[in-house]
């Protein structure tokens, strides 16, 4: 949707959906403008904006983390400090705990928590790169598609985030207890859960296409790319639904941190953005194509972590005893 004020000045809407490539247009991004009957209000934002002082400013723009509302990330740190410090009756933690550091406990930290903040951190900049590879690709359409794809992939894969989180917790619990019997059942059993997850997300992906794409004012080429990308991400998020807690989940939180990293670092850096950069700009194959090959890693992985879990070798204890 565009607005032209003046000849000089147009204000483009909602940039993500449009495909607008906004690091080579030249424009100025709003947060929010107030639009009545095709009239442009201009008591809104940026008026608000204009009229506070350069440490406000500075202050305004920090308090919007994410889109999420500065007062809320407030009151959900008052909830848990509320609770940890009033209410929980078995780690009983106190305030004067934030500064006694036990050197054993922290080197056992470093060591396994490195891997996963390494792998958390090559996960991100692959995403960027990804991005990047999308984003230099010749069509307009493909960003407003592949924005409309990632949002309702984002929204199903709780699916898999959340099952990988409880996947680490109970796996991480029995293999300090030492019962690596129960382990060893758990895996098994949360590995059939993983897999109807993830067909039950494809599932869910796959019927939505149309009525979520069907939500935008979109361009037809662009409406008709986005429900490609989905019905690929309808696929591909069967595999992420797998590997994904398999890895994340039963691995890292059996002990074995570093597979995790080596394993991203291999099909990410050393196969996957090497051949998506190859198809995009080398042999110039089809949009489609290339974008699968982004998320290829999510099926190849699924092959790894079948063999790596059920060699129960990932088995590690990482307590002390009292």
């Amino acid at each position: 949707m565009t607005v032209s004020r003046k000849k000089e000045i147009e204000i483009v809407l909602d940039t993500e959906t449009t495909g607008l490539d906004y690091t080579r247009e030249r424009i100025i991004e709003f947060a929010a403008v107030r639009l009545e009957n095709g009239k442009w209000f201009e008591d809104t934002l940026y008026d608000f904006y204009d009229s506070l002082s350069e440490k406000d400013r500075t202050l305004f723009l920090l308090l919007d983390i994410n889109n999420i509302p500065f007062s809320l990330i407030i009151v959900l740190l008052i909830i848990v400090a509320v609770y940890v410090f009033r209410f929980d009756k078995k780690i009983r933690f106190r305030f004067k705990d934030f500064f006694v550091i036990e050197k054993a406990y922290l080197r056992d930290y470093v060591k396994a928590g490195l891997p996963l903040i390494g792998s958390s951190t090559s996960w991100g900049i692959a995403m960027a790169v990804q991005t990047a590879i999308i984003g230099r690709l010749d069509s307009a359409a493909v960003l407003g598609a592949n924005n409309i794809a990632t949002t309702i992939h984002q929204v199903v894969s709780v699916f898999y985030g959340s099952t990988s989180n409880s996947a680490s917790v109970i796996i991480g619990k029995t293999v300090g207890e030492h019962d690596y019997d129960r382990v060893k059942t758990y895996a098994k059993r949360l590995q059939i859960i993983f897999l109807i997850t993830g067909l039950m997300s494809g599932a869910i992906m796959f019927l939505l296409c149309d009525s979520v794409v069907s939500m935008y004012d979109i361009a037809p080429d662009t409406a008709q790319l986005a429900k490609i990308f989905i019905y690929i991400l309808s696929v591909t998020i069967i595999g992420s639904n797998y590997e994904a807690p398999a890895l994340c989940g039963i691995v890292s939180g059996g002990g074995d941190t570093k597979f995790v990293l080596y394993n991203d670092l291999i099909f990410m850096w050393g196969i996957v953005l090497p051949l998506s950069a190859i198809s995009a700009f080398v042999c110039n194959f089809p949009i489609p194509v290339t974008f699968f090959l982004l998320k290829s890693d999510q099926i190849l992985k699924c092959f790894v972590a079948v063999f790596k879990v059920n060699r129960f070798r990932w088995i590690k204890e990482l307590t002390r005893s009292s």
